[in-house]
């Protein structure tokens, strides 16, 4: 089915209200996660691939050598296929706070 204007209007409509409904159930660090997540995911398939991770994990973490990278990125490592979802990032970053303290 094409979507004529008036129909991409109204689906970009409900997509943003549907992102910030998600920003408004979020902690002040989960919503820092939700929009760089957002951002990375640029097939916008709702999954973080290992491409999409490595750019946000640069961006995250500017200072970091590649080797900081890659440990980030092992812990990550899973079976997904279709990569890692929102909730995975929000764990891996729980784990990288417990780590710090």
């Amino acid at each position: 089915m094409m979507c004529d204007e008036e129909n991409r209007e109204v689906l970009e409509s409900l997509c943003w209200k549907a992102v910030n409904w998600v920003r408004e159930e979020l902690t002040s660090d989960q919503t820092v996660l939700w929009d760089m997540f957002l951002e990375y995911d640029a097939s916008l398939d709702g999954h973080i691939d290992r491409k999409e991770l490595a750019v946000l994990l640069t961006s995250f973490d500017s200072t970091a050598s590649a080797a900081r990278i890659n440990r980030y990125m092992e812990m990550f490592e899973t079976e997904k296929e279709q990569g890692l979802t929102f909730c995975d990032i929000c764990k891996w970053w729980e784990t990288v706070c417990a780590r710090s303290h």
